[in-house]
């Protein structure tokens, strides 16, 4: 056991990926930091103000990322999509070139 379990102090959990909690850590009070840090801050200083016990466990899967990551990925593959048949295409076409040369 971590001799800072032992003290009885507040322990607040400051959670910027998931990871397996140990048991003895699974009853703390935690801040979710891996999808907005701003408002995870918000968080924690609220926390600090007004202790609350946790409703849910903490987080040990997931993956959390903040609207503009996940609005790049769309547009990413939006933009790549009419791509793809040229490059399907250009592949094929350098596939049987090769093959042409090996023999």
């Amino acid at each position: 056991m971590a001799p800072f379990l032992e003290t009885k102090k507040r322990v607040i959990l400051l959670i910027f990926e998931a990871v397996d909690i140990p048991a003895e850590l699974e009853k703390y009070e935690w801040v979710d930091f891996r999808g907005n840090y701003q408002a995870g801050l918000n968080e924690l200083f609220s926390q600090l103000a007004h202790p609350i016990q946790e409703e849910h466990p903490v987080p040990e899967s997931g993956f959390k990322a903040p609207a503009v990551v996940w609005g790049t990925i769309v547009f990413s593959a939006i933009v790549a999509f009419p791509l793809v048949k040229y490059l399907v295409d250009d592949f094929y076409t350098l596939l049987l070139i090769r093959c042409l040369i090996r023999y």
